[in-house]
């Protein structure tokens, strides 16, 4: 009998020893559009998001305006 344990196990060593895809969709997105979408989000975050070439993306970090840190999100430039 193969249990949801063993399918975890199984799914966790596929991943340690090769390659792995996670489903994030659950989880939050936001759009920003218009002339100066990067530059307002540079502003709010961590990371050189100016610097982003369409198709790229980085890590960063969400912060207030004090610098305490909100939470982190990938920022993916899309071209448009």
């Amino acid at each position: 009998m193969v249990t949801l344990a063993d399918t975890q196990l199984d799914a966790y060593r596929a991943m340690r020893g090769g390659c792995a895809l996670v489903d994030r969709s659950e989880r939050g997105k936001l759009a920003l559009s218009g002339p100066e979408a990067k530059e307002f989000l540079h502003g709010q975050v961590t990371n050189d998001i100016e610097g982003l070439e369409p198709g790229a993306g980085c890590y960063a970090a969400f912060l207030t305006h004090k610098g305490k840190m909100l939470g982190d999100l990938r920022v993916l430039d899309t071209g448009d």
